[in-house]
């Protein structure tokens, strides 16, 4: 088993004991933190190796952070100091 597919595993494991009834809110709150941080990795490693494709599953932060352009929202220019 490589370190990837440890990772994926544990991940899992992850998900299934935050999901449960019995775990509290804090320790869920905590295991998705965790598990956001991986997800981001995993994905910033997948572009760097080129491997899009494996790592779309149809989820993304792509754009959530990008500035329009549209004219009806037009971006701040700061002065110059004088």
């Amino acid at each position: 088993m490589t370190l990837e597919q440890t990772l994926d595993k544990l991940a899992k494991t992850l998900v299934d004991k935050a999901s449960q009834d019995a775990t509290s809110l804090q320790e869920s709150i905590d295991a998705f933190k965790a598990l956001t941080a991986y997800y981001a990795a995993k994905q910033r490693h997948a572009k760097k190796a080129g491997d899009e494709d494996d790592a779309d599953d149809g989820f993304s932060f792509a754009g959530s952070n990008e500035v329009s352009n549209d004219s009806r929202n037009p971006q701040v220019r700061a002065r110059r100091n004088s």
